[in-house]
């Protein structure tokens, strides 16, 4: 049996959270994270394992397979970066890709995302997330206001997120009125 995680502060420093992702990222609690456990964490918010693999060499710089604190703390604070980049670049193509990530996202199978579930992602993604920027996303994403995403609303917000990528990589003016989404 696993032991059991520290609870967290209200409003942890980035520190923290990066030590936090750290702390799930390394399953075998030895220090590193090794390339299987990366890929496991990857899989588990919905990256594909060549995606998840090309991440993992940018950030082993001394390419023995494993991240030790120094290389993951690299990689969460600039390799996460900015969500609509990651999601538009190594996430999604199809509805079914988006429904796919959708049910990874939702780790109680309940067929909606709660805001625990987001923000365990978000925070996994980018642990710098400030609460303030975790709450005005969920504020914004979550368009009926019932405390869960349902399948329309994610693909909705993931659809949305990859046109303001693509408009911004083609120089045109993002669309009005589009989801809030944090950018590191």
């Amino acid at each position: 049996m696993a032991p059991k995680a520290k609870k967290m502060p209200a409003n942890p420093s980035p520190l923290e959270r990066m030590q936090e992702v750290f702390a799930k990222a390394d399953v075998d609690m030895n220090g590193d994270v090794t390339k299987e456990e990366f890929l496991t964490v990857m899989d588990n918010i919905g990256v594909s394992k060549s995606d998840a693999e090309g991440i993992f060499k940018r950030f082993d710089t001394n390419r023995n397979d494993i991240l030790d604190k120094d290389e993951f703390f690299a990689f969460v604070s600039k390799g996460a970066g900015e969500l609509n980049r990651f999601i538009s670049r190594y996430l999604i193509d199809t509805d079914q890709e988006i429904i796919t990530v959708f049910n990874k996202w939702d780790t109680d199978g309940s067929g909606r995302i709660s805001k625990d579930e987001f923000i365990n992602v978000f925070v996994t993604l980018n642990p710098a997330f400030t609460k303030k920027e975790l709450e005005a996303s969920w504020k914004a994403i979550d368009k009926n206001g019932d405390g869960e995403l349902d399948t329309e609303e994610f693909i909705a917000w993931v659809k949305d997120g990859i046109l303001k990528e693509e408009t911004k990589r083609s120089g045109g003016a993002a669309r009005q009125g589009s989801p809030a989404q944090p950018s590191r």
